[in-house]
């Protein structure tokens, strides 16, 4: 949260969680990157595309649901899937896609009826 809470500069802070996403994505086995953020943080945190697009799948569920914890209990959130297809075509990872398929499936069984896939 400290890239939040001592970078005032939006423009750097943009910039540098670009690079940290990058090297997240830049598939080096010698580079690991554990974030840790506070929950008050998550909406910033997930303010950054290229961050989560590196989140694990089960990061989904958590940012939803966080998501939701903020809001009232008429909120509803849609989560639309654009280009699902690509899930199977652009995917080469079984592994990645099994886990990103079992979440929204666990997504869409939920008891939770303020989520809709």
């Amino acid at each position: 949260e400290e890239v939040f809470t001592l970078c005032a500069d939006e423009a750097e802070r943009t910039a540098f969680l670009g690079t940290v996403a990058d090297l997240a994505r830049s598939g080096d086995r010698r580079i690991r990157i554990t974030l840790g953020i506070r929950p008050d943080f998550y909406a910033r945190f997930f303010a950054h595309p290229g961050l989560v697009a590196v989140l694990p799948p089960a990061a989904l569920d958590l940012a939803l649901r966080t998501w939701l914890a903020g809001r009232s209990d008429a909120s509803r959130a849609l989560l639309v899937i654009d280009q699902f297809e690509e899930v199977f075509t652009l995917c080469a990872d079984e592994a990645e896609r099994t886990a990103f398929l079992g979440t929204v499936a666990d997504l869409a069984r939920s008891g939770d009826r303020r989520i809709r896939i």
